[in-house]
């Protein structure tokens, strides 16, 4: 304020009257601002600044950015804005789909699977058997479960739970591939088809060769042509008349 009052000062000395002037006036007004800034924020303003008084009523001050969130309102969720309690229910049909996981506080842990269930699988997806086979299953559970933290495992508890899950899951592992490895050493493959099964050898001689008489030839017979005819090129056997 002095150096503009000094300037004010010099701008007359050398004529220039109305500038002077509306320097002054300048400065005045914002002397007045600001004294009037001052009075309301002293009357309106207690607790330094944290509350707004009007009357007989305080309001809390906030600084903080507005965030808009889902929070929960009665028997369905709402677009709440932070700091007020501006609440509009959600009503989108394909958001109520989603009402049988609106109760879940956690990604981890559901109605049918436990927290230490789904540690355990995602261990076992990332490292894969073979890793988990050679690795310390109490300490690789517990490192992923500190890092998780979002996923509300308790230390000493689910990583305990997801550590015999592994263990139970590798030796079942180990089990299957033994049964496998002892399947397919009783069961070579033979590289070639398959030959027929042999047919039954005749242990004695066949029902019709016992049915000839003395005087019929010993030489097999083969099928009949049908039709009443022998086979073709062979004489038909005749039979002796008895006496």
């Amino acid at each position: 304020m002095t150096r503009i009052r000094r300037t004010a000062a010099e701008l007359r000395e050398l004529g220039d009257q109305v500038r002077a002037e509306e320097l002054e006036s300048r400065l005045a007004a914002a002397r007045q601002e600001a004294g009037r800034a001052l009075r309301d924020r002293t009357e309106l303003f207690s607790d330094g600044g944290d509350t707004i008084r009007l009357g007989r009523h305080r309001f809390a001050v906030t600084r903080q950015a507005p965030e808009l969130t889902l929070v929960p309102h009665g028997d369905t969720l709402a677009l709440a804005l932070t700091g007020t309690d501006y609440r509009a229910p959600v009503t989108d049909p394909a958001f109520a789909a989603t009402r049988p996981h609106w109760g879940r506080t956690l990604p981890s842990e559901s109605p049918e699977v436990y927290r230490a269930e789904h540690l355990a699988a995602r261990l076992l997806a990332e490292h894969g058997t073979a890793a988990l086979a050679a690795a310390d299953l109490g300490a690789l559970a517990r490192r992923a479960a500190e890092a998780a933290y979002d996923e509300g495992y308790e230390r000493g508890v689910h990583d305990h739970d997801a550590a015999l899950v592994l263990a139970a899951v590798l030796e079942l592992s180990e089990g299957a591939a033994r049964c496998a490895t002892r399947g397919g050493a009783r069961r070579p493959r033979s590289s070639g088809p398959t030959p027929p099964p042999p047919r039954p050898a005749s242990s004695g001689p066949t029902a019709r060769s016992r049915s000839r008489g003395p005087g019929t030839s010993s030489v097999p017979s083969r099928p009949s042509t049908g039709c009443g005819r022998s086979w073709p090129g062979r004489p038909a056997t005749r039979r002796r008349p008895r006496t």
